[in-house]
């Protein structure tokens, strides 16, 4: 699943700003974030409850939805519940990652170069008695921190610098494990936002067999508003 704060700025907007795709590019379905965020910076899912986190970095706010009768994401019949990232001191919440393992929910701090960990305490996030750590990622030199993903094999997370174009491999109290580096693949365009794990596009791999999928924005709406150039990486496991 993939969200994009700004195509609806965009003459090209089609009335869709969230997306379920294919491993190898084909679109499945589209919705909306609209009637309650025209800014899905980023985006989570809890399979235990098929809840999705939508992070919004200009409300500071962080979205629950859950599909209505019709299955289906970003429509009228959704559930949906948010809670507050400026609350606990978080104003640029960029990305978010949900772990089924300890259920808890990781977001970023694009400015502050944070990752916020909020546990909740009673398994419903927002309600006031949720628990709030966090750690900082520019001791590791992490200039960006963009976007950020969990490995459940390696139960390690993920975050991503832009403008270094790396992958900081962490765990989950903050403690740096390896750094990746995306160099190979970098321009002056790259503007690196997200990254999952997911199973590997290729057909003859093991279905156990996975890859790091990273999300790149490229060139800015503002700086050429007919633009149309985002792209995912696969990036096969170092």
């Amino acid at each position: 699943m993939l969200t994009d704060s700004e195509v609806e700025e965009m003459p090209l907007y089609r009335g869709a700003n969230l997306f379920q795709l294919t491993r190898t590019g084909s679109l499945v379905d589209s919705s909306s974030t609209l009637t309650f965020s025209r800014e899905p910076t980023g985006i989570g899912f809890d399979p235990s409850t098929q809840a999705l986190f939508i992070s919004d970095d200009d409300k500071y706010e962080i979205f629950i939805v859950r599909p209505g009768l019709d299955g289906r994401y970003g429509t009228a019949d959704d559930p949906l519940t948010s809670f507050s990232t400026e609350a606990f001191g978080n104003r640029d919440p960029e990305d978010l990652v949900f772990d089924p393992d300890s259920a808890h929910l990781f977001v970023t701090d694009g400015i502050g170069a944070e990752v916020y960990d909020i546990a909740a305490v009673n398994g419903v996030f927002g309600d006031g008695d949720d628990y709030v750590a966090h750690f900082d990622v520019a001791q590791y030199g992490n200039r960006d921190c963009e976007g950020i993903g969990y490995d459940p094999k390696r139960k390690t997370l993920l975050v991503v610098d832009s403008r270094e174009s790396k992958i900081f491999e962490l765990t989950r109290a903050g403690e740096l494990v390896r750094i990746i580096s995306l160099s190979t693949a970098r321009d002056a365009n790259r503007a690196l936002a997200a990254v999952t794990v997911a199973p590997t596009s290729n057909p003859n791999d093991s279905p156990s067999a996975t890859s790091y999928w990273v999300t790149d924005r490229r060139v800015d709406n503002n700086a050429d508003p007919n633009e149309n150039d985002g792209r995912i990486y696969e990036v096969l496991l170092p």
